[in-house]
C-alpha cells in the first residue's frame, strides 16, 4: 500500500517538475521573441545644451533683454514607414499649426526636412509626439534593430522685451552668430556669456530618453550673469516718447538727452530720437544702429564758453565783474571776423556768458597761455574717453598745444569751434559745476549678479576734483543766471534751481561750414533733495535751429517728467 502511494507521488511530481519547465521555456521564449524584436537601446551617445545668455534688467526691475531656448524640429523622411506617412502627417500638423497637404508634400522628398521652428514652450509637446508616433509604429526600424525619431536642433533667441525702447544703448546680436554688436550686449558680453556648455552623456532608449544609470554624466554648469543697470523704465519710456514728438515737430535728423544724477555720476535716462527693435532691424534702421551720444562728435559751440571761463577764473586772470570790448557786435582777429547776435559796447565777463558773446569769448581765448588752455580742456575730459559703460567711444579732437599757440585758433575754440567732443563728453563736464568741482564717471550700469544672486560690483575711476569749490559756485551761478535772464529763460520752472548754457552750432562738412546745425541746452535742475544734470542736443533741425526754441523746451519738459514721476521735488 505504502508503496502505491510513493509511487503516485512520484509520478505526480513528475507531471509537475514538466509543466514548470514547460511554463519556463514559454516565458523565455515569449521574453526571448519580445525582446529580440524589440528595437535595442542606443549606444552612449552625448547631447550638448547651450546656456542661455544673462538678462539685462532696469533700475526699476524691468527686463529690458533676455534668452529664450528654441528648436528647429527636422526629420528624413526615409525613416518613416511606408504606410504611416499620413499618420505621421496629421499628427505633425497638429501640434506644427502647418497643414496636412504641406507636411504630407515634404515627406515624398528623401532629403532632411525642417518640419517646423518651435519655443521653449512648445518643446515637451513635441517630445511626447515622438513617444506617441513610436508607439504607432511610425519609425521604420533600421538593420542595426535601432529606430530614429524626430531631432531637435536647439539654438538661441534674444528677446527685448520693450522692442525698441533703450536703443541703441542696449546694442544687439547678429542673427546667425549671435554675435554681440555695440551698447550693453557688446560691452558686457563676457559677463552675460555662460563659459561652459552643459552637457549629458549616456544611454538613450528609444524615444530617445536618457537613462538614469551609473553611465549618465553631466557637466558642471557655468551660467551667465545677470547686467543690473541706473536705468529707469519710468524716466526712461517717457524721455524717448518726448524726443520722437521733438523730432517730428523740428525736422531734426536725431535728438540725444540723458539725465545723470549728479552727486553718483549715475545715468538715470539716456535716450536718441532714432530708435529700432534690435529683434527686427531693418534696412531703414542702418543708420540708426549707431550710439551716436558716444560715436559722434562735433563742435560744441557756445556751450563750452562756461568751461573756457572756468580756466580763467581758477588762473585769476578773470573776475565776473571784469569788463570787457564787446566791440558793439563786430571784432576783428586778423582775416577773421566775429559776430555776435547780442552786441554790447561793454560787458562784464559774467554776462557774456548770459548772453553768449563770441567776441569776448574770443579775448578769452587770447588770454589764455596754450599750454594752460589745453590742459584745462584734457582735464574736463575733452580729447579723452569719459569712460561711459555703453562700449566704443569716440575721444573727439582737441588741439595740440602747438595748434593753440596761433590766437585765432584759441579765439574760437575757446567759444566752441575748432573742437570737437561728443554728448556724453560734456554732459559729463556740465556735472562738475553741479557737484562742486568733482569730475565723476557717468555709470549705465549698476552691478551684475550671478546665478547664486552674488553681487559683483563695477568699479570706475576715484573722483577728481578738478575746479576749486569757489570756482564752481561762480560758474554754477553765472549758469543760473544764464536762465532767469539771458539765452535759457525757457527752461525756468518755479520750484526748482536751474542753470544752464544754450549753444548753436554749424555743422562743419567738407571742408566748409554750411547752413546746418547741431544746437544743444546743458544744465542742471537741483530739487528738494536730488540734484540731476540733464544735456539736450538736437541734430540739424529744419524747423528752427536756436537751441532756445529747440533744446531749451526739451530740457524743460525733462525737467517736468522727472517731477511729475516723484525723481525730485520742489525745494518749496
Amino acid at each position: 500500500m505504502k508503496k502505491k502511494v510513493g509511487q503516485k507521488t512520484l509520478k505526480i511530481l513528475a507531471i509537475f517538475t514538466i509543466l514548470l519547465i514547460i511554463c519556463a521555456v514559454f516565458i523565455l521564449r515569449l521574453f526571448y521573441i519580445n525582446y529580440s524584436h524589440k528595437p535595442k537601446t542606443s549606444t552612449i551617445v552625448s547631447k550638448s545644451k547651450k546656456l542661455l545668455r544673462g538678462n539685462i534688467i532696469s533700475k526699476d526691475g524691468f527686463i529690458l533683454a533676455t534668452s529664450i531656448n528654441s528648436y528647429k524640429v527636422k526629420y528624413n523622411p526615409i525613416n518613416i514607414a511606408k504606410y504611416k506617412k499620413d499618420t505621421f502627417a496629421t499628427l505633425f500638423s497638429l501640434y506644427s499649426n502647418q497643414s496636412f497637404t504641406s507636411i504630407r508634400n515634404k515627406l515624398n522628398t528623401n532629403k532632411n526636412t525642417v518640419f517646423a521652428e518651435i519655443k521653449d514652450n512648445k518643446y515637451s509637446d513635441f517630445k511626447k509626439l515622438q513617444k506617441t508616433m513610436d508607439n504607432l509604429g511610425v519609425y521604420k526600424t533600421t538593420k542595426n534593430n535601432i529606430r530614429q525619431g524626430l531631432s531637435f536642433i536647439q539654438k538661441e533667441e534674444r528677446v527685448f522685451m520693450y522692442e525698441d525702447l533703450f536703443s541703441p544703448y542696449l546694442g544687439y546680436l547678429q542673427k546667425d552668430s549671435f554675435l554681440a554688436i555695440k551698447g550693453i550686449e557688446k560691452k558686457y558680453n563676457q559677463e552675460l556669456t555662460s563659459k561652459k556648455i552643459y552637457a549629458i552623456r549616456g544611454q538613450r532608449d528609444v524615444s530617445f530618453n536618457y537613462l538614469l544609470n551609473g553611465n549618465m554624466e553631466k557637466t558642471k554648469k557655468e551660467e551667465a550673469k545677470d547686467v543690473f543697470l541706473n536705468i529707469s523704465v519710468a524716466i526712461q519710456i517717457h524721455l524717448e516718447q518726448l524726443l520722437s514728438v521733438y523730432k517730428h515737430k523740428l525736422l531734426a535728423d536725431e535728438i540725444i538727452a540723458s539725465v545723470m544724477d549728479s552727486k553718483t555720476g549715475k545715468i538715470v535716462a539716456i535716450a536718441s530720437s532714432n530708435r529700432f527693435n534690435p529683434e527686427l532691424i531693418k534696412q531703414d534702421d542702418i543708420p540708426s544702429l549707431n550710439i551716436n551720444a558716444i560715436e559722434y562728435s562735433f563742435e560744441p559751440g557756445s556751450v563750452l564758453k562756461p568751461i573756457t571761463l572756468s580756466f580763467l577764473m581758477e588762473l585769476n586772470k578773470v573776475k565776473k565783474s571784469d569788463i570787457f570790448n564787446g566791440h558793439e557786435g563786430v571784432f576783428k582777429l586778423g582775416q577773421r571776423t566775429i559776430r555776435d547776435d547780442h552786441p554790447f559796447k561793454w560787458v562784464s565777463a559774467e554776462n557774456a556768458i548770459v548772453f553768449s558773446s563770441n567776441i569776448v569769448l574770443a579775448q578769452f581765448g587770447i588770454l589764455l597761455e596754450p599750454k594752460f588752455f589745453y590742459h584745462g580742456l584734457d582735464k574736463f575730459g575733452f580729447g579723452n574717453y569719459s569712460g561711459i559703460n555703453l562700449g566704443l567711444e569716440s575721444k573727439g579732437i582737441v588741439p595740440s598745444v602747438k595748434g593753440l599757440n596761433i590766437k585765432a585758433r584759441r579765439a574760437t575754440v575757446a567759444y566752441g569751434y575748432g573742437i570737437r567732443a561728443t554728448f556724453i563728453q560734456i554732459l559729463k563736464a556740465y556735472n562738475v559745476f553741479n557737484n562742486n568741482g568733482l569730475f565723476l564717471e557717468p555709470k549705465v550700469v549698476s552691478h551684475i549678479k550671478d546665478k547664486q544672486n552674488n553681487i559683483l560690483n563695477i568699479k570706475y575711476k576715484k573722483n577728481k576734483q578738478i575746479l576749486s569749490s569757489k570756482t564752481t559756485k561762480k560758474i554754477k551761478n553765472i549758469l543760473i543766471k544764464t536762465v532767469q535772464e539771458g539765452t535759457g529763460r525757457g527752461a525756468i520752472i518755479d520750484g526748482f534751481e536751474i542753470g544752464g548754457k544754450t549753444g548753436t552750432a554749424r555743422t562743419f562738412q567738407d571742408g566748409e561750414y554750411i547752413k546746418e546745425y547741431i544746437s544743444s541746452f546743458f544744465g542742471f535742475a537741483n530739487g528738494k533733495n536730488n540734484k540731476y544734470t540733464i544735456g539736450v542736443t538736437v541734430f540739424r533741425p529744419s524747423s528752427s535751429f536756436y537751441a532756445s526754441q529747440t533744446a531749451v523746451p526739451i530740457f524743460k519738459n525733462i525737467v517736468n517728467i522727472l517731477d511729475k514721476n516723484n525723481f525730485i521735488q520742489k525745494r518749496n
